[in-house]
């Protein structure tokens, strides 16, 4: 078998054995869906600092990691403002310490450290947010409160790489940005957004199945709701898949880890849902849930 065989092959089998492993972990244990956050943010921390030394800067990595796993701990709460307090102290620490070691280039250092923090554990706090919080139902007898939300976000999510994948390989002549991603098309950026809005409606649809059948699980909105929801998902999703590849390509990496094979590492394969969960999640507490 090819190498290139034996990757697709290797990246089969993880979304095989991943998706629904974590699909199952959100519906049903949200002690446990907090837990494969943090440790999977903490593993993202950890390639966004290896990706900077590569780039030659000089983060407080180990500080840098234990303050993005403390964020995420934080969210866990359930409130914004914990985890702004945690912001807080950690940045303060992290300038404490910096200012005890005497390092040199420290204005350099200590913004890629507080933007490691930002980037990866301020983001991905949000999941765990996205996840507590409740979904307004009537009298179903099955209620997966913030499940749904989340589970909503990783469909358009998926749905928009993959639409935006098949349209650029059928059909994708005029390069998007070649200076940052040489692989991808307008059209292939059109096929995405077209496709979160197709699903977006389809979730809508299939939520209404579900509530016949006593069963709440997605958002009770109206299809225009839906629509904007897949559009500013399509659209910010894509934003933060260029933004990590922009990141990458100033280092000098063609992956940022190992982690999943086929798919490389924590950052490669969730860039694009760091940036959408805060815009989820804010949305949604600004419609008061």
């Amino acid at each position: 078998m090819s190498r290139e065989g034996g990757s697709r092959k290797a990246r089969y089998i993880s979304a095989a054995i991943g998706i629904p492993l974590g699909v199952a972990i959100c519906l049903f244990s949200t002690t446990l869906f907090n837990l494969l956050v943090i440790v999977l943010t903490a593993i993202g921390a950890t390639e966004f600092y290896a990706m900077t030394r590569h780039r030659g800067f000089s983060p407080h990595s180990a500080l840098g990691v234990m303050c993005t796993i403390a964020v995420c701990i934080a969210a866990s709460v359930g409130d914004v403002l914990v985890v702004a307090y945690a912001l807080v102290v950690s940045m303060t620490i992290i300038c404490t310490l910096a200012m005890a070691r005497g390092a040199r280039d420290a204005i350099a250092n200590i913004a890629v450290t507080v933007f490691g923090i930002l980037y990866v554990g301020w983001f991905c706090s949000h999941l765990i947010l996205l996840r507590l919080l409740p979904l307004e139902a009537g009298d179903e007898k099955l209620n997966f409160g913030g499940a749904g939300y989340v589970i909503m976000l990783l469909i358009l999510l998926w749905l928009d790489d993959g639409g935006a994948f098949f349209a650029g390989t059928a059909w994708g002549r005029r390069k998007l940005i070649p200076a940052i991603s040489p692989n991808k098309t307008i059209e292939g950026s059109v096929g995405g957004i077209f496709m979160t809005l197709v699903g977006a409606l389809l979730i809508k649809d299939l939520g209404i199945l579900l509530r016949i059948l006593n069963v709440a699980l997605f958002p009770d909105f109206g299809y225009t709701t839906y629509l904007l929801i897949g559009l500013g998902v399509g659209v910010l999703g894509q934003v933060g898949d260029l933004c990590e590849s922009y990141l990458k390509r100033d280092a000098g990496l063609k992956d940022t880890g190992n982690l999943l094979p086929g798919h490389g590492g924590f950052l490669d394969r969730f860039d694009s849902l760091m940036l959408t969960a805060p815009l989820f999640y804010y949305l949604l507490r600004f419609m008061n849930l």
